[in-house]
């Protein structure tokens, strides 16, 4: 799922790198507008994945952060479906409410990775670098805050947002292969193997 979710995030950055013929951009500004909040959903549900094995030896730490992490995609949902709401009824009442939940929704992925990434630590089962990615999903969060404003605004940075995009979509690929092998050995059963050779 996060592996997904990371390819998702490189095709909704694709024309900024790439000179698309105006047919081709259409095309692509459709699909990233169905790509974008799918792979923000995929992405917390992934996270919220880990919870079986990390609840092993981080149970309270796991359960904060899937409570988060649920807070977040139910919460990211009502304000994506509100956005659309307010465009197809043109209700500009619902704006100051859709603010709201845009960064409840934010801060509650925040708190959710940063508690996973605490829970990483803690158990054996990955190893450290899982908890080391999942804090680049947090740096990303607080770094783009500043930017989300300014978009709300009106105002996007290409090439920070197809930076950050990318970093964004290499953690979750990283993060989905990293928990595609570990799942099946656990991390003292992989580092026993590896020093008998």
């Amino acid at each position: 799922m996060l592996c997904i979710t990371g390819g998702f995030l490189v095709l909704t950055v694709l024309p900024t790198f790439i000179e698309f013929k105006p047919a081709a951009l259409d095309l692509f500004g459709s699909i990233s507008k169905f790509l974008i909040p799918v792979s923000t959903v995929l992405g917390i549900a992934g996270v919220a994945g880990l919870y079986p094995k990390l609840s092993k030896q981080a149970p309270q730490l796991s359960w904060v952060g899937t409570i988060f992490l649920v807070v977040a995609g139910i919460v990211f949902v009502a304000s994506y479906a509100g956005d659309y709401l307010v465009k197809t009824t043109q209700n500009q009442s619902l704006i100051p409410l859709l603010s709201y939940t845009l960064y409840t929704s934010v801060a509650t992925r925040f708190a959710g990775h940063l508690v996973y990434s605490i829970a990483a630590f803690r158990s054996d089962h990955y190893p450290n670098t899982l908890g080391y990615l999942l804090l680049i999903l947090v740096a990303l969060t607080v770094v783009g805050i500043p930017f989300m404003i300014l978009q709300l605004q009106g105002s996007t940075i290409k090439w920070i947002f197809a930076a950050g995009t990318i970093i964004e979509a290499l953690a979750y690929l990283a993060l989905g292969y990293l928990i595609k092998e570990y799942n099946h050995i656990t991390y003292p059963q992989f580092v026993a193997f590896w020093s008998t050779r």
